[in-house]
């Protein structure tokens, strides 16, 4: 089962080094919006460029990110020279972008032997309390906690053209929530807020925390961060150009 992405996150060290395995890398960070993961690589020592189709975003990825290389523009049009970067990722953010353009440019963009890696990180409803936990929620809004969420996007890149086998890679994370986060996250739903069932919402899931819960311990909410990894095909490369356009760096 499927569950909803987590909006912000701190990366594991693991998962940096399973989706750019090569540090102080030359990288390309599709749809980088807040810049988690582009902040993870630039403290490694990676040479990060972040790139957002949002120019506001772009601006405050800079003011956290301060490298300079760091554009607005369009994932499905690279304003990047051909074969610049030794990896390209896209954190959460596969399912955005039209696929029939954005594969063969990330092939254009990336160096032989280059790769592009993919990541969502999601609830993890295996565990059992978890599992019971969207029961309850799913119970007070038929809406919530269904979906992949973007999940779907990566079979694109499997039937892609441009690039070799697709490998695949589950890290699992423990976030610590308070009884009052884990109850805001539920009655904080539009089909919840401000209706009768705001109060028995809100005690339905104080009762899972109480059951669940070590006090004074906060609960451990499970993740997992499902990486994907996938090799550009050199047949499918475009041949290199001596051109390197940049757009609205900042």
């Amino acid at each position: 089962m499927a569950a909803r992405p987590v909006t912000t996150t701190t990366f594991r060290p693991e998962v940096v080094e399973w989706l750019v395995p090569h540090s102080r890398s030359l990288v390309l960070d599709l749809g980088s919006g807040t810049g988690n993961f582009a902040r993870a690589l630039h403290a490694r020592g990676d040479q990060v460029f972040g790139l957002d189709a949002n120019p506001g975003r772009v601006r405050r990825l800079a003011a956290h990110v301060p490298t300079g290389r760091h554009v607005a523009g369009h994932a499905e049009s690279l304003p990047f020279a051909t074969r610049s970067f030794e990896t390209v990722t896209a954190i959460s953010t596969l399912h955005l972008f039209a696929p029939g353009l954005l594969f063969s440019e990330v092939a254009r963009v990336l160096k032989p032997g280059g790769h592009f890696g993919v990541s969502y990180t999601v609830r993890d409803d295996t565990v059992p309390w978890v599992k019971r936990f969207a029961t309850l929620v799913r119970s007070l809004d038929d809406t919530a906690m269904r979906g992949n969420f973007g999940q779907d996007s990566v079979q694109s890149l499997r039937d892609s053209p441009y690039f070799l086998d697709v490998t695949e890679r589950s890290f699992r994370t423990w976030v610590a929530v308070s009884r009052e986060q884990l109850i805001a996250m539920v009655v904080s739903r539009p089909a919840i807020a401000g209706t009768p069932r705001e109060t028995e919402a809100a005690e339905a899931v104080g009762a899972v925390y109480d059951e669940v819960a070590r006090a004074p311990e906060p609960l451990q909410l499970p993740y997992r961060t499902i990486c994907w990894r996938a090799q550009v095909d050199p047949a499918q490369q475009p041949a290199s150009d001596d051109s390197e356009v940049l757009h609205f760096r900042l």
